[in-house]
């Protein structure tokens, strides 16, 4: 049976430097990769869905196939985008009428939280992921920086650390994600 060496197993020093540097990336990019990388996905399925469908509509039609590969992978990127949106859009309209229906029987009062939700969320969508890429990538630098601070100062103060290393990314993180893509105006910027 094959064993790591002794050495490796001891040394926590990559596993925490890969997250580390993946919390810095999705903290500071997230929102920026969310949307890439679901356009990919998206556009992959669509162009799949094209080349199937011109063999069927036009066999052996090498222009036909590559058009519809082309408008297949727009169409799909371009939903993928709409659905992520939705999908969490739903999700936070279903948290926020969870909460109000933990707190009154109305049905009435729920439905409006849902849409109410529904609607702030669709609205506010890219401050929004800011805001989620920002928070996991702080958790991400969190967890890996714990077991150097641990290793440094015990368990109380690798806690601490991990705590105030995650916050730190996330605040800055956001703050980051909305001042580069305009949702923050500079102060004096009023006027331009």
């Amino acid at each position: 049976m094959f064993e790591l060496p002794p050495d490796i197993v001891r040394v926590p020093a990559l596993p925490a430097l890969v997250l580390v540097a993946a919390g810095l990336v999705v903290a500071f990019l997230g929102r920026t990769l969310w949307k890439v990388t679901a356009f990919i996905v998206g556009a992959a399925a669509g162009a799949s869905a094209g080349y199937v469908l011109s063999s069927f509509l036009a066999p052996g039609s090498g222009a036909c196939s590559l058009s519809a590969i082309v408008l297949g992978a727009l169409i799909g990127g371009a939903l993928a985008l709409a659905l992520v949106r939705a999908f969490l859009a739903l999700a936070v309209g279903a948290i926020l009428a969870g909460l109000v229906a933990t707190l009154t029987t109305d049905q009435l009062a729920t439905l409006v939280a849902f849409l109410i939700g529904f609607a702030l969320a669709w609205v506010f969508m890219d401050s929004l992921m800011a805001g989620i890429t920002a928070v996991a990538g702080g958790a991400l630098v969190g967890i890996g920086v714990w077991p150097w601070a641990t290793g440094a100062g015990g368990e109380l103060a690798g806690a601490a650390a991990a705590v105030a290393a995650a916050l730190l990314v996330s605040a800055g993180g956001i703050y980051y994600q909305l001042r580069s893509h305009g949702s923050l105006s500079r102060p004096g910027s009023e006027g331009d």
